[in-house]
């Protein structure tokens, strides 16, 4: 069976957004889907992470890895964990790395609330590259938080393909977006869903 896991931002749950879309539709496509919620998720923590995703009854194995905001932090994260296996593809929406002077000053920001999301040697690009066959970043043309030319750096460095929705904002509820088809019509297009 067809599997893909869906990772929600900080300080948001699996029914926001164009989240519920996404499951929906895959699931109309024969996957089944793992969507949970995060723990703690106002405060993202790699390891607290990465050890819940890692006690789900799931098979990560060739799935379809789903991200948003800092939940594409944490597919790079999961990737970089020696416990991950090979997967299909990652799927990495308003991706970030690093704090951006647009995080540090939004309102909703607390000074220390990513201290434990990024790995502290930074990412292994070439390793995480080789635990994943295809990578896909879509970014908000003037997504206020997350630097669109950062994001086409990293799918730079990991050969990946990059989708711009114009006027998108961060992807999140600012955007009033419930739906993302281009994103769902080029993952079609290569066979990824």
């Amino acid at each position: 069976m067809k599997q893909a896991v869906i990772l929600h931002g900080t300080g948001n749950n699996p029914n926001e957004f164009w989240q519920p879309w996404l499951a929906q539709s895959l699931q109309h496509r024969g996957f089944a889907v793992l969507h949970p919620e995060l723990p703690k998720n106002t405060t993202p923590n790699r390891q607290v992470y990465n050890d819940f995703l890692f006690d789900q009854d799931w098979d990560f194995t060739e799935n379809v890895l789903f991200g948003h905001s800092s939940g594409a932090t944490t597919v790079f994260n999961f990737l970089m964990d020696d416990r991950c296996p090979h997967i299909k593809a990652a799927v990495l929406i308003a991706s970030f790395t690093e704090l951006s002077p647009g995080i540090i000053d939004a309102s909703w920001y607390e000074s220390g609330q990513f201290d434990h999301l990024f790995s502290p040697n930074g990412f292994d690009w070439e390793f995480i590259r080789s635990k994943c066959d295809a990578f896909y970043f879509v970014h908000g043309s003037d997504d206020p938080y997350c630097s669109i030319d950062v994001a086409r750096q990293i799918c730079s460095e990991l050969n990946g393909k990059f989708i711009v929705i114009d006027g998108g904002g961060h992807l999140g509820g600012s955007s009033d977006l419930t739906e993302l088809p281009s994103m769902l019509k080029l993952l079609e297009f290569d066979a990824v869903v």
